[in-house]
């Protein structure tokens, strides 16, 4: 029997509605993220079938470290080098594969490398605090540098950590790139940010008030917080935050920094004691030239890789599916004792 056009529209949507309706069963809830407007789908029955072998395993190198002292002529040319004099601790280089380039030939901007250490198998967790504010630092003057330079949008920094978070180097180092326009992601999220500001709470603010009462904060440090999101997308994701209204991490205090340096620091040694250490850091930043409005605000946010990538579902819906709630994620990540 042939079905009408009407009718046959009707079943798919009665099909789709069940399809929803049986997913959202399985499954802890279905959550908006406040931020970017996507929806995230928490299926706790599905935590730990996703895991792989070696999910922290660093990448393989081939040849000599060209990050290691006494290597310096195996980069490109470095725009940073701290200390100014004597052996170096930190060092930012071009990056000799950018995806973008003030050469004419790409769209215009810059992609650098920032060498966090000389040692070659270390973390941010191994650093001294001193060493690792040192680090934030860098990343802080390098943002801010290039944010002022002509024909710049914007500065995105971030760091990739094991092979299956995308590194391609075992020497610890993170990337910044500078391009000349921003993302739809990034001015879809300042829309948000704007409209959803509450009087003088900011988007994230008003977060931060959700986290405490669904106890997904995992610690306070005056001036910094850190929680686990309303809706990750990945298991055991976790913020570190400013409490304070503070647009612009270009603007950050070394006193702060310091601050940060520490509580980074266990942070990520908590992570990586639940969930692996094979992690992006994000530093999720406004753009420069909107800093300056009362709505804007940044968060730097850790993101667990153990669980595979996106699949056929989460191709098709476009929605992240992830096995621990936030606030499972936030008791087993307060639950490891730091020393």
């Amino acid at each position: 029997m042939k079905l009408l056009a009407a009718d046959a529209r009707g079943l798919q949507a009665n099909r789709a509605c069940t399809l929803w309706q049986t997913l959202a069963g399985m499954s802890e809830s279905i959550r908006q993220d406040p931020f970017t407007g996507t929806s995230v789908l928490i299926a706790p029955l599905r935590r730990g079938i996703f895991v792989p072998e070696h999910a922290s395993e660093l990448p393989r190198l081939v040849g000599r470290c060209p990050f290691c002292p006494g290597h310096e002529a195996d980069t490109e040319r470095a725009v940073l080098v701290r200390p100014e004099t004597g052996p170096w601790s930190i060092r930012v280089v071009r990056n000799r594969y950018p995806v973008v380039s003030d050469d004419g030939i790409l769209e215009f901007g810059a992609h650098e490398v920032l060498i966090e250490s000389t040692e070659h198998d270390a973390d941010l967790d191994d650093f001294s605090t001193d060493h690792l504010t040192s680090v934030l630092r860098a990343y802080r003057d390098r943002l801010s540098m290039l944010g002022r330079a002509p024909g710049i949008g914007h500065g995105y920094a971030f760091r990739n950590r094991g092979r299956r978070a995308g590194s391609s180097q075992p020497h610890p180092h993170g990337q910044i790139v500078a391009v000349s326009t921003p993302g739809s992601s990034l001015l879809q999220r300042e829309h948000l940010a704007e409209r959803g500001a509450s009087g003088a709470k900011t988007l994230l603010a008003l977060e931060i008030e959700r986290a405490r009462a669904a106890s997904r904060i995992v610690e306070e440090s005056t001036p910094w917080i850190v929680m686990c999101p309303t809706a990750p997308r990945w298991d055991h994701e976790v913020w570190v935050a400013p409490t304070q209204p503070n647009g612009c991490f270009a603007d950050t205090l070394d006193h702060d920094l310091a601050s940060l340096a520490a509580v980074l620091r266990r942070t990520i040694t908590r992570m990586k004691a639940v969930a692996g250490g094979a992690y992006n850091m994000i530093f999720r930043l406004p753009r420069a030239a909107s800093c300056p409005k009362a709505s804007r605000f940044w968060t730097l946010e850790l993101c667990p890789r153990r669980q595979g990538g996106f699949a056929g579902f989460e191709l098709a819906s476009e929605m992240h599916v992830v096995t621990v709630s936030p606030e499972q994620a936030a008791q087993e990540l307060r639950a490891i004792a730091i020393v």
